[in-house]
């Protein structure tokens, strides 16, 4: 897994000293959430007050970059991470999923990450995929 990821260490009442969530979660999320914890309501944005401050958890995330010319994309959720990439064409700005370039899924709380299990979870490797699918049908900005 190539990103980065920043631990949240929060003293509350609401939470126990020993509680540790491997939540996924987006930067976007910290506004809400630090907003609950002062007593605040986060007027605006797209972000959600992360648990137990909020009700609701993200099931998964879907990170995207455009490296012309490849589109990458990531989609986490609370136990694998699915990296894809494919091509991309700057001139008519479309992802073409008939270039795929790599598919890899890993486990996130792996002893090494690193290792590649697709062939393990074929099944969830499939559903992630056709959730990125479905994700940048929704934007139709995609060429078979």
């Amino acid at each position: 897994e190539t990103r980065v990821k920043v631990p949240l260490l929060i003293r509350h009442p609401r939470v126990s000293a020993t509680t540790v969530d491997h939540l996924v979660a987006v930067n976007l999320d910290l506004g809400p959430t630090l907003m609950d914890i002062a007593g605040g309501v986060f007027a605006g944005g797209q972000g959600m007050a992360l648990p137990p401050f909020g009700k609701e958890t993200r099931r998964f995330v879907i990170s995207e970059s455009i490296y012309s010319p490849w589109y990458k994309a990531a989609i986490y959720d609370e136990r694998f991470v699915y990296h894809f990439c494919c091509g991309y064409d700057p001139s008519t700005q479309t992802v073409q999923l008939n270039q795929v370039r790599s598919q890899e899924l890993f486990e996130r709380h792996a002893d090494d990450p690193r290792d590649e299990c697709t062939s393990s979870y074929p099944e969830t490797a499939a559903q992630m995929h056709e959730r990125l699918l479905d994700h940048v049908r929704q934007y139709e900005v995609a060429s078979y």
